[in-house]
């Protein structure tokens, strides 16, 4: 499952609107009529894997020239939602598509996307989340600087390369 810190509203009835779901996080679609948008700060993103995981990397994907993109961010992991450990740590990041492959593997059930700051102050916005485990390494590191490839292949050979999960349509 996945777990958002809130996500932003649309119209006069302040509801979440269809396109800025956090369901968008995981479900393959690049745009912006497939985006989570955060309405908080420090915006953050939490990924329940089910059970403890051997995880390698992560990575993310918003739209070129967004003004949410990460800019000063952490990754954090758990095993019980309570207690995190930083493994990964960016400040000044200007990219809209970026893994981030850990030193060493971890184990842990929960992953945190902690954002602190975007490059142009806008509400943190993301098309997708990945987490990689000890299988998906290979492809996390040869894939570092093509999301959008990284994308397509998982497509086309399956999501062998990536930890999924559940997100229902409705959270928000």
């Amino acid at each position: 499952s996945v777990e958002v810190c809130a996500t932003a509203p649309l119209g006069s009835l302040g509801l979440p609107a269809e396109h800025l779901l956090p369901v968008h996080l995981n479900d393959g679609n690049l745009g912006g009529r497939s985006v989570w948008t955060a309405n908080c700060w420090d915006a953050w993103v939490v990924v329940d894997l089910g059970s403890q995981k051997t995880v390698t990397a992560t990575a993310f994907h918003t739209g070129v020239g967004s003004p949410g993109i990460p800019a000063e961010y952490e990754i954090l992991v758990s095993s019980d939602g309570e207690n995190w450990r930083e493994v990964v740590a960016v400040e000044g990041n200007q990219e809209n598509q970026r893994i981030d492959v850990f030193e060493r593997a971890v184990r842990a059930r929960y992953v945190k996307l902690q954002t602190y700051s975007t490059t142009r102050g806008g509400w943190l916005t993301l098309d997708e989340v990945f987490v990689f485990d000890q299988n998906g390494l290979a492809a996390a590191q040869s894939y570092q600087s093509d999301f959008e490839k990284l994308l397509q292949d998982s497509r086309d050979f399956g999501n062998f390369m990536r930890l999924s999960w559940e997100t229902s349509p409705y959270d928000t």
